[in-house]
């Protein structure tokens, strides 16, 4: 019995440790919006020098909101958010310019009806990026080490009941193991399918081909600040998926993605 109290004790500071490190990492406080003055730093600048720092890319979102850039300002907030997905600060951040960026293509298209969200895959995209690829390997460890364990107690227990019941601890702890690996190996799949984007064009248009003598077309659901998945891509130009599904081309500086490459 003791030894099952000391294998679950280890097993749970292995996955706990690692979590609370990974939130206050990612909580790290960043610069408060009263900081960007005008005359300031050029953040943009500085966020491409190292384009995977959320803090950065942070302040640089902020200073493009300073200047009323909403499609920029909503670019580098994103990726501030896809490289800190436990910042509250960021995620909030992001919903008030989201807000900001619908209020307006309500006032532009206020006699259409407006799709409303993101493209269904980036739920998905948002999901897997919040739970820490470490985070995952440390349950795989710890479920791993309390099943060989729990393996050992069984064949040294003799009376029937408390061998059965080692056994269904052991069983258990295998299927963690193989729902982490499950889990492991569809982040990657899902990271490396998915392409999210927003357009930063400040009056964006469309088109059916990537040709530049097909007609130029303006729709509600391709607005300043739209948060797209891009799903083919050819010199040029770029083919996105919006909220209600359809795909669409756009010039390629229409659009910027969200991850650094």
């Amino acid at each position: 019995m003791k030894t099952v109290l000391y294998v679950a004790l280890v097993a749970t500071l292995l996955v706990w440790l690692p979590l609370s490190a990974a939130t206050a990492q990612q909580a790290a406080p960043v610069a408060p919006s009263a900081a960007i003055e005008a005359d300031g730093p050029d953040y943009r600048a500085l966020s491409a020098e190292v384009p995977t720092d959320p803090d950065r890319a942070f302040n640089a979102g902020l200073a493009a909101a300073h200047e009323d850039d909403i499609g920029a300002a909503l670019l580098y907030l994103e990726r501030a958010r896809a490289y800190a997905p436990l910042d509250r600060e960021i995620r909030d951040t992001v919903t008030l310019v989201r807000r900001e960026a619908g209020s307006r293509r309500a006032d532009l298209w206020s006699s259409d009806r407006l799709t409303q969200g993101q493209p269904a895959a980036l739920y998905w995209w948002h999901f897997f990026r919040s739970l820490p690829l470490m985070l995952v390997v440390y349950i795989l460890l710890g479920a791993s080490i309390m099943s060989v364990s729990l393996v050992v107690v069984r064949t040294r227990l003799r009376r029937g009941g408390r061998r059965d019941a080692a056994t269904v601890f052991a069983v258990v702890g295998v299927l963690v193991c193989i729902n982490a690996v499950i889990w492991i190996v569809a982040s990657q799949r899902v990271a490396s399918r998915i392409e999210p984007a927003v357009i930063v064009a400040s009056n964006p248009t469309y088109r059916d081909a990537p040709d530049g003598l097909a007609s130029s077309r303006r729709g509600p659901e391709v607005y300043t600040g739209a948060l797209v998945l891009i799903r083919e891509s050819r010199p040029g130009w770029l083919r996105i998926e919006l909220a209600d599904g359809d795909r669409v081309w756009v010039a390629e500086d229409t659009a910027q993605r969200v991850l650094a490459e």
